[in-house]
């Protein structure tokens, strides 16, 4: 995983995801099923990425590999919040103005 991938990633996750998943052998060292990383990939893209960058480069999730993975459960989070209080907050708006 060069720094390009590693870029890419932070604006393309799922993008990122699928052509290790494609050209490498990351996912297989990282996961050892299928499961996780498909559901991570429709649901915590940036986790997964994280997961698999921490699982190839360390080995382990722990200390500053932890830290990467629960930033990016933390962006993940954010991406899922983020439209519904967008939503919400226009939906009070035109309340108020009716």
């Amino acid at each position: 995983m060069g720094p390009l991938s590693i870029i890419l990633g932070i604006f393309f996750p799922r993008l990122v995801l699928v052509c290790l998943w494609l050209f490498t052998t990351v996912p297989d060292r990282a996961f050892q099923g299928v499961l996780f990383p498909l559901i991570g990939f429709f649901i915590l893209p940036y986790t997964t990425l994280a997961y698999a960058f921490a699982m190839v480069t360390n080995g382990s999730v722990s200390g500053f590999y932890l830290a990467i993975v629960i930033v990016a459960a933390v962006f993940d989070l954010r991406s899922h919040t983020a439209p519904a209080k967008k939503l919400r907050a226009r939906r009070e708006a035109r309340v108020a103005t009716c």
